[in-house]
């Protein structure tokens, strides 16, 4: 028979066992402790915690199934559509702006072909979408946002 968790945490979860709300407890400690640990760390220590995240997160997506993968993107996606709808004006002027320098970077280092190449692209989806008509373009749009 589970005892049942203390009254006054019945709001958080009806179903909680007294094992599960203690491990509950232990989680929400440690994440707590954490957040301490990160607050009084050294931009040292930072910068070591950050590369060893990278890290895994590198293993991580070379070991990935292809399902895994688009799981991944697609979550990503939505992520940043939210993020771009719920963004201010001065938000979204400082984004494109950073693109738009990034853009101009990467322009200014790329080699002549690089350049014809970048070049021969642009035309091709130009002129794809001049031989499409209206109708068969918002489609694709729609294609696209989903």
């Amino acid at each position: 028979m589970h005892k049942q968790i203390p009254e006054q945490h019945l709001l958080h979860s009806e179903s909680m066992n007294e094992s599960e709300w203690l491990l509950h407890k232990k989680r929400e400690k440690f994440k707590e402790l954490m957040r301490k640990r990160r607050k009084n760390e050294t931009p040292d220590q930072r910068q070591k915690r950050l590369n060893t995240m990278k890290q895994y997160a590198k293993h991580r997506r070379a070991n990935e199934t292809p399902q895994q993968r688009q799981k991944r993107l697609n979550q990503k996606n939505v992520y940043a559509r939210q993020r771009r709808a719920n963004e201010s004006l001065d938000q979204r002027l400082k984004r494109l702006s950073k693109m738009n320098d990034y853009g101009k970077q990467r322009r200014a280092s790329e080699t002549p072909e690089q350049r014809e190449e970048r070049r021969r692209k642009q035309r091709e989806m130009a002129r794809r979408r001049h031989s499409q008509i209206p109708e068969e373009r918002q489609r694709q749009r729609t294609v696209k946002r989903n």
